[in-house]
C-alpha cells in the first residue's frame, strides 16, 4: 500500500485476514514518516490486524510512518529486525502517533540502530491512546560519545518519546 500516491487510502478501513511471513525480506512502511508530519498527512483510517501477525520482516523504519487520528489494532509483529535506519525515528509498528489509538498490538524483535527516537512499539507519540499493548526484544544503540553530547535522542521499551495516554501495557525490552 503506497498511501502517498493514493491519499484516499489513508482514511480507509482494512482487515488483515491471514498471517504474513516475510521470510526475512524487506517490508516497506505503509506511509512515510516525516519530521514535519503534517506536510503529507498520515493514516487516519482503521487497520484491524484481526489477531494475525506479520513475521520475519526486515524493516527500515516502521510499519506505519504516521498515524494521525487513525486506529491500529489487533496486530502482532514478531521476529522482526530493524538495522541501520535512514530516519532518526523508528519502531516496529508506528514512527509517529498523533491523536490516534493503538490497541491490542504487540511486537517481538530486535532493533540495532544509531541514536534517534526509538521505541519497542511506537517511536514518537504526541497525543493519542495506547492500550493493551506489549513489546519485547532488544534495542541496541550504536553510538559514539560525541554523538551523545551533540544530539537529542529518546529510547523507550514501548514508546520512545512523547505524551498521551498509555493503559494496561507491558514492555520487556533490553536496551543496550
Amino acid at each position: 500500500i503506497f498511501m502517498k500516491e493514493k491519499p484516499s487510502f489513508r482514511s480507509a478501513h482494512y482487515l488483515m485476514t491471514v498471517d504474513i511471513d516475510c521470510q526475512g525480506k524487506l517490508l516497506y512502511s505503509i506511509d512515510a514518516y516525516t519530521e514535519d508530519r503534517f506536510t503529507d498527512g498520515g493514516f487516519s483510517g482503521v487497520f484491524d490486524g484481526g489477531g494475525h501477525v506479520i513475521k520475519n520482516a526486515v524493516l527500515t523504519k516502521s510499519l506505519f510512518g504516521t498515524v494521525e487520528g487513525g486506529t491500529v489494532k489487533n496486530l502482532g509483529i514478531v521476529d522482526y529486525s530493524i538495522g541501520q535506519k535512514t530516519s532518526s525515528v523508528c519502531a516496529p509498528l508506528i514512527a509517529g502517533l498523533h491523536g490516534g489509538t493503538v490497541e491490542n498490538c504487540y511486537a517481538i524483535g530486535n532493533i540495532s540502530t544509531p541514536i534517534g527516537t526509538i521505541g519497542g512499539l511506537i517511536a514518537r507519540m504526541s497525543s493519542g491512546t495506547v492500550k493493551n499493548c506489549k513489546a519485547s526484544g532488544t534495542i541496541s544503540v550504536i553510538y559514539d560519545i560525541e554523538t551523545v553530547y551533540s544530539s537529542n535522542f529518546y529510547i523507550g521499551g514501548l514508546v520512545g518519546a512523547g505524551s498521551g495516554t498509555i493503559e494496561h501495557c507491558y514492555t520487556d525490552v533490553d536496551i543496550t
